[in-house]
């Protein structure tokens, strides 16, 4: 099987498709928009993740209008973090992860994309994309 690029709608797609494994946790909700820095083709990636009830309902490519919170971060980071190569938490502290907007809300979603049923997802499409 071929692998898919990393940040494509390809692999948001695939995110996307099992994010119904997500813990279920009713009124949930959040929307966050990522801004990926120093990409390796040039310019910005833009996506965003909407959580609906504790789980990852769609994942795109684009801007939202008016997002609750985001996460900015080099695109390097980026590909740390959703390798385990380090922790979000690190990354906030370190200053690598600049979040904005909501920061409570944001907070709130922690568990749910640090959860068991999350990490095993990303394991997944991590292991059909290519970096």
């Amino acid at each position: 099987m071929p692998k898919i690029k990393y940040l494509s709608p390809e692999y948001l797609t695939e995110l996307e498709k099992r994010g119904w494994r997500m813990p279920e946790k009713p009124g949930l909700n959040v929307e966050i928009q990522h801004i990926i820095k120093e990409n390796p083709e040039g310019g910005d990636i833009e996506y965003y993740f909407r959580i609906r009830d504790g789980r990852l309902v769609e994942a795109r490519r684009g801007r939202l209008e008016h997002p609750m919170c985001s996460l900015r971060m080099a695109y390097r980071t980026s590909v740390k973090l959703t390798t385990g190569e380090i922790k979000a938490l690190v990354g906030l502290i370190t200053g690598k992860i600049r979040p904005g907007g909501d920061v409570a809300r944001l907070r709130s979603m922690m568990p749910s994309l640090q959860s068991p049923e999350f990490e095993a997802l990303t394991a997944e499409v991590h292991q059909m994309t290519e970096y």
